[in-house]
């Protein structure tokens, strides 16, 4: 008789959870809550714009209510504090409600709170008087401000804390953990073999699980958010539709209307042409005067190997990186490493992009996100790629597929360790060509000559290049990536 893995405990909620937002993401996040909370969901409430109760059955079977309500800047704080109370959950998985404003609400009412981006309410209102005033960074000093004077304690917020930007800091952390493991337990196989002070120096700061000093220690220079999404439809795009996997409205924001953001490595030694810094705050991003769609850069998963991705705005360049910073006695920064996404949508968002663009960046009248009854086939492979180290390239994610009986699921994790390249980079900055063998599995040999090691080190910044549309037309390019970070 087979034995079966024991059940998960559920998680005791004696108060009350409130969702706001019924779209894609909230319908993913809705079965988990049914499946690993303990808690009488008649005190589950689901509000959004549009009425959606026919999406989610099984919610309102399980006793859950949904009301239809717009959250406006005028009701924010009547609505929130008539919906919970102190100790309730709030769920925010909405997009344009200003973070600041509903933090400041929870905070009011005693109610916990978390979110998985930085909003505020009208993204398009006004000028920017610069392509910097667009980025996540000026959100994130903006809130900083807002809640530097509150005083004494009260209940927990998170921002910023979806997936990417998000989960994507905890395989940040779980691959630092594996490579220092991987280096102290193959470090006499290295070319140049890993000394005994350098190897006890990595021993300590993994146990005392100093994450910027390992990071440091290891010679993490380059940290992308990798992902490429091959899923496919059984409905085809059709003219004046944009098709997306998530939320058309959030990505036609982050590619379409602002620019590309990447945490800045100290490794860095220049700023490429078109970049912008930022006079306030920790100072650890750049932007570039140029939209994140129009910025690629060569980056790498493990079913496809070699990817082209965008560098679209996202949370994770900003967070990860600013974790990851290493300061002096005086408050300089010593060590921090390059944090960015490298994206490639599904090839239906991609045509969607395309023909956006074609309108003159106005988004199609129609626009519809995928559903699991219609996606046939495909996955979504999103990880974080440490490159730089002893190892040159380390991948750790998740790997989501549709197929039912495929080797990879949902709740799996993946290391994956590749050479991303054996020489120089091509003329156009890119990293060296992966040979066919080494796409297909993990684990590779990663030990060259010394030669071709100082020459891969060069390529683990991708060239950024790209044309901005909408921002000032300056064509930036550079050997460098950035950063992408979350709360730890």
């Amino acid at each position: 008789m087979m034995a079966t893995a024991p059940a998960s405990p559920r998680l005791r909620v004696p108060g009350k959870v409130v969702i706001l937002g019924c779209g894609s993401v909230s319908r993913c996040v809705q079965p988990l809550l049914l499946r690993h909370l303990d808690m009488d969901f008649r005190h589950l409430t689901i509000i959004d714009i549009e009425d959606l109760r026919s999406a989610i059955p099984a919610t309102l079977q399980a006793g859950a209510r949904f009301e239809r309500l717009q959250l406006t800047p005028a009701n924010l704080a009547r609505e929130l504090a008539r919906l919970a109370g102190p100790g309730d959950l709030v769920l925010n998985l909405t997009w344009n409600i200003d973070t600041g404003d509903i933090v400041t609400v929870c905070r009011e009412i005693g109610a916990l709170y978390i979110d998985t981006s930085v909003e505020v309410w009208d993204p398009y209102s006004g000028d920017a008087a610069s392509p910097a005033d667009r980025t996540l960074y000026a959100r994130h000093m903006t809130m900083r401000e807002r809640t530097r004077h509150w005083a004494g304690q009260g209940p927990t917020a998170i921002v910023d804390h979806g997936a990417n930007p998000g989960l994507i800091s905890h395989w940040t952390r779980r691959g630092l953990a594996d490579l220092a493991t991987e280096l102290l337990k193959t470090g006499d196989q290295l070319p140049v073999p890993l000394s005994q002070d350098r190897a006890r120096r990595i021993e300590d700061l993994l146990g005392a699980a100093d994450w910027p000093r390992l990071s440091c220690e290891l010679g993490v220079k380059v940290i992308h958010c990798a992902e490429r999404d091959t899923q496919i439809s059984s409905r085809p795009k059709t003219v004046g539709e944009f098709v997306n996997t998530w939320s058309v409205p959030g990505f036609h924001e982050e590619a379409l209307w602002a620019p590309a953001e990447l945490g800045w490595g100290t490794h860095e030694g220049w700023l490429p042409p078109g970049a912008l810094t930022h006079p306030s705050g920790p100072g650890n991003q750049i932007c570039l005067s140029q939209l994140g769609a129009d910025t690629w850069v060569r980056s790498w998963v493990p079913t496809y190997g070699t990817i082209h991705g965008m560098v679209v705005r996202h949370g994770e360049a900003f967070t990860i990186s600013e974790a990851l910073t290493v300061y002096d006695d005086t408050g300089q920064p010593t060590y921090r490493p390059s944090v960015y996404y490298a994206y490639v949508p599904a090839d239906c968002a991609m045509a969607s992009l395309h023909e956006c663009r074609m309108n003159d960046y106005q988004l199609q009248d129609r626009y519809r996100v995928m559903t699991d009854d219609e996606i046939i086939s495909g996955r979504d492979e999103l990880g974080a790629l440490l490159l730089g180290h002893d190892l040159t390239g380390w991948w750790t994610g998740s790997q989501l597929t549709t197929e039912p009986n495929g080797a990879m699921t949902n709740d799996r994790m993946y290391h994956h360790r590749q050479e991303l390249g054996r020489g120089r980079p091509s003329r156009k900055g890119q990293l060296g060509r992966h040979p066919r063998s080494q796409r297909a599995h993990a684990a590779p040999s990663a030990h060259g000559d010394r030669g071709a090691r100082r020459r891969r080190t060069s390529a683990h910044s991708p060239r950024l290049r790209g044309r901005a549309q909408g921002l000032p037309r300056r064509h930036g390019e550079r050997h460098g990536p950035a950063q992408e970070d979350l709360a730890w």
